[in-house]
């Protein structure tokens, strides 16, 4: 397969499988079929699947702050508490994740350096809003600052979110397997004390067994005798 170089020159490309991913960085190309015509190929961003995928992640986060709503509910009239109402670990949560969408990306321009420059910011209720025409504009016109303020190798706003949830998700010392571990201890704390409990309830409910059977024979005892008060008046009688 030949080539076309931008100088006017060509070049010769080889390969052992109809998958070229060695003639434009970042670019793979199948070959589907011959042409004895030469074949121009156009490369061009795919917008709109950038912007359906920051739409999806909105999404998402709105639907986890949903969830985190639903939990930490408190009903006014029914006094009913969510299971996560008042915890401070879901303060936590939203905290830390309010900060990495808002916070400022450092070590890119400027002028692209918040999420509210390429179209995202928190709207009503903590949620996150996504401006399309806002960030069509900024990637059109500054394509290389907007690639720069998501995918920054060292601080970028890709990045930053990870971290965030990496911080939050870690199988030994996250947020949220601390949390966990506290949750266990607690239930087992909790196992604990009921069965010290039933311990001590199997023993009174014995002790009022033990009672009950000696006032059942104090009664038939006092029975008894009544009986032969009884047949000891007649006789006398």
């Amino acid at each position: 397969m030949t080539i076309g170089n931008a100088d006017g020159g060509t070049r010769l490309i080889t390969s052992s499988s109809n998958t070229l991913d060695n003639v434009v960085d970042g670019v793979t190309f199948d070959l589907l079929a011959t042409s004895k015509e030469d074949v121009t190929i156009n490369v061009a961003q795919d917008v709109d699947s950038i912007v359906s995928g920051i739409q999806l992640f909105v999404d998402q986060y709105n639907s986890t702050l949903d969830k985190i709503a639903e939990g930490d509910s408190f009903d006014t009239e029914t006094f009913v508490r969510g299971p996560l109402f008042g915890d401070s670990t879901v303060d936590q949560v939203q905290s830390r994740l309010r900060s990495a969408l808002v916070g400022q990306v450092q070590g890119v321009d400027a002028s692209f350096s918040r999420p509210v420059n390429v179209g995202l910011r928190l709207g009503a209720g903590g949620k996150l809003e996504f401006n399309e025409d806002v960030f069509r504009t900024a990637l059109q016109e500054s394509p290389e600052k907007v690639v720069d303020f998501f995918t920054h190798k060292d601080t970028g706003f890709g990045k930053t979110i990870q971290d965030t949830l990496d911080a939050m998700t870690k199988d030994v010392d996250g947020l949220l397997a601390r949390k966990d571990t506290l949750l266990g201890d607690q239930q087992d704390l909790l196992n604990k004390r009921i069965d010290q409990l039933n311990v001590l309830i199997d023993a009174k409910r014995a002790r009022l067994e033990a009672q009950f059977v000696a006032l059942e024979s104090t009664i038939a005892g006092l029975q008894n005798q009544q009986t032969s008060l009884g047949v000891l008046q007649s006789q006398l009688g």
